[in-house]
């Protein structure tokens, strides 16, 4: 008698070691065992560990090289690139909480004041705050809070519009759009790194040059969008420079001037998020506070 043996996981007829239909390794009674279940264990943390300290050292000191290995079809050895923009989101949210990085997620002081748009939602702040019978730092306070949150996920709307840009700064190559947002996701992981990287290492310096000359710190208002901006502005132009060339060839002289338009595109994008994200806010936020 021939007893079938289905795949618990989509109860396909189950042949070998692996299912040919989803994959999952079939489960064997050496597998109970304690020692297999640490060893595979202690397999699997290493094998995630190795994966993450590459894909970050790439990421950070080998520009491109990510997302050209992607495209060789070496993507094992790597996290792959949408988990890899999530986890360094997840970073870059955790250092909102020790430093005040206003690049991703922007206060309503700063929507209402100091974007290039602000004469336009001015208005529909101010009706906002009249309808709500409150005043603008109670509304400011709950704005901050609901941006906050969707700011987590909106970042994402930035990729897809400077995978745009590539695609049509390499249109006559050909490429499949995903290879662009594939670069995207890999420049926007170290776009995220470069600036709570750069806080950090602003604060620390900020902090120990004030401390060397005696002074105090609540004396001063560092704006530390302005110099995070700056210092990053000058890596990211660089970055693109190697990256560009390591992924799509081309000439050096064109490959400068490409990455000085996406550099400079950059702005533009981030203003465009900030607009959107914005509105998202506003319209979302309760009609009473």
């Amino acid at each position: 008698i021939v007893i079938e043996r289905r795949c618990p996981n989509c109860n396909a007829l189950a042949h070998g070691a692996y299912c040919h239909e989803c994959g999952q390794k079939h489960r064997t009674p050496h597998e109970y065992r304690l020692l297999h279940f640490m060893k595979h264990a202690l397999h699997e943390f290493t094998d995630i560990d190795s994966k993450a300290l590459r894909s970050f050292w790439y990421l950070l000191f080998s520009p491109g090289r990510l997302t050209a290995e992607w495209r060789a079809g070496r993507e094992g050895s790597f996290i792959k690139p949408v988990r890899l923009f999530i986890v360094v989101n997840i970073i870059y949210f955790v250092f909102l909480h020790f430093f005040p990085i206003n690049t991703i997620v922007v206060p309503l002081e700063s929507q209402y004041s100091l974007q290039v748009y602000s004469r336009t939602i001015r208005p529909i702040v101010d009706e906002r705050i009249r309808a709500s019978h409150t005043t603008f730092k109670n509304f400011a306070e709950k704005y901050d809070e609901i941006s906050s949150e969707q700011a987590k996920t909106l970042v994402i709307l930035m990729v897809p519009i400077f995978a745009a840009l590539l695609a049509i700064l390499y249109f006559r190559k050909h490429y499949y759009f995903v290879e662009h947002l594939v670069f995207s996701l890999h420049f926007y992981s170290l776009f995220l790194l470069l600036i709570s990287l750069g806080a950090l290492i602003m604060n620390s310096l900020v902090l120990l040059g004030f401390w060397a000359l005696g002074l105090q710190i609540n004396a001063y208002d560092v704006n530390w969008d302005a110099w995070i901006t700056l210092s990053d502005g000058s890596l990211i132009l660089l970055y693109f420079i190697v990256a560009l060339r390591k992924v799509y060839g081309g000439k050096l002289w064109a490959n400068i001037i490409r990455a000085s338009f996406l550099t400079y595109a950059l702005l533009y994008i981030l203003l465009l998020y900030r607009f959107i994200l914005f509105f998202t806010t506003i319209y979302t936020m309760p009609a009473k506070l």
